[in-house]
């Protein structure tokens, strides 16, 4: 009797759990995918929330205490059998935390994510949320960006994982450099030197 109240209850509660978490994705929407040629690479660009920097989209987490009905930023994405989905995530602040989960119950947190997820259908959800047990302290602005899978799944996770175009990546790519100019001090005593040559080899020439 103990056994099957035992078996019963815990039945219970995964019912529970699985309604818990399909419930908190019910406002998802599609996720589009930004082709690499259409990614905006201007570093003005990681300042705007309506452009979308190394393919990245803008968010906004808000903190749980302010709010008894949050409305987390929330996507689905289709077409992902047998594909894992890497998710790269990076808050405006530096020093913020930000958290993602997926409808499987998988999840991570950090100031950044750069995560590889297992689809486990042909549509995955993704919601991203400030998690004060986690660190989250406040209402949280980030970039994030979700790309499925392309030929081996263990080599484009690793990929994913070793990721660094983040969009403030582009305030680190390096400009032209300009060529030196040169001064008119320095261009005068290189004048200057070529005059005092001339006349010693004129003199040299003279005397013979």
């Amino acid at each position: 009797m103990k056994v099957e109240l035992s078996l019963y209850f815990t039945i219970i509660i995964l019912v529970c759990q699985q309604a818990l978490i399909k419930g908190a994705f019910q406002n998802c929407k599609p996720y589009k995918i930004i082709h690499e040629d259409d990614y905006d690479k201007d570093p003005s660009t990681v300042s705007d929330s309506s452009k979308h920097p190394n393919g990245f989209y803008w968010g906004n987490a808000k903190y749980p205490a302010t709010s008894t009905n949050l409305n987390n930023v929330c996507v689905f994405i289709t077409n992902v059998t047998d594909r894992a989905v890497g998710v790269m995530v990076q808050p405006l602040i530096i020093g913020k935390k930000i958290c993602v989960k997926d409808d499987g119950g998988s999840s991570e947190c950090g100031e950044t994510i750069s995560k590889c997820f297992e689809a486990n259908s042909d549509t995955a959800k993704y919601e991203f949320y400030c998690d004060p047990g986690k660190g989250c302290d406040t209402d949280v602005q980030f970039w994030y960006r979700l790309r499925p899978s392309e030929g081996d799944k263990d080599d484009w996770c690793t990929l994913i994982r070793d990721g660094n175009d983040f969009p403030n990546s582009l305030f680190l790519v390096p400009t032209k450099e300009t060529p030196n100019k040169i001064s008119p001090t320095s261009g005068g005593s290189t004048l200057n030197s070529l005059s005092i040559g001339l006349i010693i080899s004129i003199g040299l020439i003279m005397q013979f």
